[in-house]
């Protein structure tokens, strides 16, 4: 599912920014 592909790479993202900050 697109949807769920793009939850997981936004979650992605948000961890990384959480880390990166």
């Amino acid at each position: 599912m697109v949807y769920s592909r793009y939850v997981f790479f936004h979650m992605g993202v948000i961890d990384c920014i959480s880390e990166c900050h």
